[in-house]
């Protein structure tokens, strides 16, 4: 089960990557349970006032991702490591990772079900992904290791808003050959 989602979450991480390059990037599905200004019965203005702080424009998540990069190398010069301005992605010398954020619309959950994601264009949640970067000095090979996420869904059935678990792809790690 748990392959399953991860190669479904991956599957459309790759097809929103070669879709567009923007700061915010979709997977392009027309299964987007949003439309107009509201998600099921519940208007965007309803949605951001009920959970303020979950959604942001593409200029604050590219704002997202650039912080969570100054983040990282923070903690690198707090752990002894010496910066490099040849470093790629999080600066991990064996496996970079570069972390994408996605506007996925729908998303199969951690068992298996199809839901739907909510955005309130032109604010989405911040769903982030990672990638693995060539030019690392792994000596085995780099494989992208999952996450679990917490996201803002729609349930059609109850015709509520819900928070639901999605498996997405985090970080990369070097595996021995």
């Amino acid at each position: 089960m748990f392959v399953r989602v991860y190669a479904v979450c991956l599957l459309l991480v790759m097809f929103s990557l070669c879709e567009t390059s923007d700061a915010v990037r979709s997977t392009n599905n027309d299964e987007s349970i949003c439309s107009g200004s509201k998600c099921g019965k519940y208007s965007y203005k309803k949605i951001l006032k009920l959970y303020p702080g979950l959604f942001y424009t593409q200029k604050q998540i590219a704002v997202k991702e650039r912080k969570f990069s100054e983040t990282r190398l923070e903690y690198l010069k707090e752990q002894g490591v010496d910066p490099q301005a040849h470093w790629l992605g999080d600066g991990d010398a064996c496996c970079p990772t570069e972390i994408k954020s996605f506007t996925n619309s729908t998303m199969e959950n951690v068992y298996g079900e199809t839901k739907y994601i909510i955005h309130t264009p032109p604010k989405y949640q911040f769903i982030p992904h990672g990638f693995c970067i060539e030019g690392g000095t792994c000596d085995g090979k780099c494989a992208t290791e999952p996450v679990t996420h917490s996201l803002l869904t729609y349930n059609v059935a109850k015709k509520k808003l819900e928070f639901d678990l999605f498996v997405v792809p985090g970080y990369c790690s070097c595996k021995a050959s």
